[in-house]
């Protein structure tokens, strides 16, 4: 059974998926849009903004590796001390 602070870093863990790809979502369509436009300075802000949005994305993704990570950790942590209890 998941301790209570892995319980939280798992649901910490599905937002920044769920972030993760809302950002890729907005990234594809800013690239849609850009592609969409003929005016440059239109295409360019889309591109700006798509580009904003991969910025945002790497940074959640980053995010979601270190909250994972965590997770192993605090797993492999409750899971020695299930084993210490289980000790006579």
């Amino acid at each position: 059974m998941d301790s209570p602070k892995v319980l939280e870093l798992k649901a910490q863990a599905e937002i920044l998926k769920q972030a993760v790809d809302r950002e890729k979502a907005s990234h594809d369509f800013y690239v849609v849009a850009s592609k969409a436009t003929k005016r440059k300075y239109e295409k360019d802000i889309y591109d700006r903004l798509a580009m904003e949005e991969m910025v945002h994305r790497d940074d959640l993704a980053r995010q979601l590796e270190e909250v994972e990570a965590q997770i192993e950790v605090e797993s492999a942590l409750a899971e020695d001390s299930e084993t210490d209890e289980e000790r006579p």
